[in-house]
């Protein structure tokens, strides 16, 4: 494409760059919106041209190639897995320990309870009890679950049960008062302190957390959600649709 001199290219970076005179197109964000986590955003300029045997010369852009030009999230394919008679009996229970440890980690954020999710206010409609989720977000958690124990067999794991009273058996943590929410909820996951993993289970939590990472980002993807700097309910960005590596530490813990 070639301009006249008397033409202006604009630059829509945003963030801190200044107030915007010209905005967006509707549905578009700035540039800066798309920076993946740890990044800058640069605009350098390109004097590299490759020469045509018509003459014509093409202006190239930057040879450095990016690390992660798209980000397409590939879970374990489980649909051949058909779950065992002993593992479904355990799937609402796994669904509702996950929940509870998902309440006591946002807690320990400063989350409270809010009839509508607010990240600025860290208010979340989910910190209730696990038989008081909203049907959709209860029904998403035992997918969750479900395909969590689907994937241990799809890697090649065998899980059994070594006691059919362990249920009776299990403690549950007795957290401080500071953990109880305003409704007099408090959440009480399994304590599972005394249980030490070996390292070949430590790296099989690893991929179980990255599969977890990857069916979410997937699923969000399909309901037309794309990746933003900022979490964006209305035009449907979030900041985790990235790969499972870069992610910080406390989003991989939540």
């Amino acid at each position: 494409v070639s301009f006249s001199a008397g033409i202006k290219v604009r630059f829509l970076l945003g963030g801190r760059h200044g107030e915007f005179k010209f905005l967006p197109p509707p549905g578009y964000a700035p540039c800066y919106e798309a920076v993946l986590p740890k990044e800058k955003l640069k605009v350098e300029h390109s004097r590299e041209y490759k020469q045509e045997r018509t003459y014509t010369r093409d202006l190239l852009g930057p040879t450095v190639s990016l690390t992660q030009a798209a980000f397409t999230p590939i879970p374990v394919d489980t649909s051949q897995i058909v779950l065992p008679p002993h593992l479904e009996r355990i799937r609402e229970k796994l669904a509702e320990n996950i929940h509870e440890l998902w309440v006591m980690n946002k807690i320990e954020l400063g989350w409270q309870y809010g009839p509508v999710r607010d990240d600025n206010k860290r208010q979340h409609p989910c910190l209730v009890e696990f038989s008081k989720l909203p049907e959709q977000e209860r029904n998403y958690n035992l997918q969750m679950s479900l395909e969590t124990l689907k994937t241990l067999l799809a890697l090649g794991c065998h899980v059994g049960i070594s006691d059919e009273h362990a249920e009776d058996k299990v403690k549950k943590m007795k957290l401080p008062k500071n953990y109880q929410l305003t409704s007099g909820y408090k959440p009480a996951p399994m304590d599972l302190s005394f249980i030490k993993l070996t390292p070949s289970q430590e790296a099989m939590v690893d991929k179980l957390a990255e599969n977890a990472h990857n069916v979410w980002a997937r699923d969000r993807i399909r309901q037309g959600w794309t990746y933003g700097i900022q979490q964006d309910v209305k035009n449907r960005r979030n900041p985790r649709l990235v790969p499972y590596t870069l992610l910080d530490d406390r989003t991989k813990k939540s």
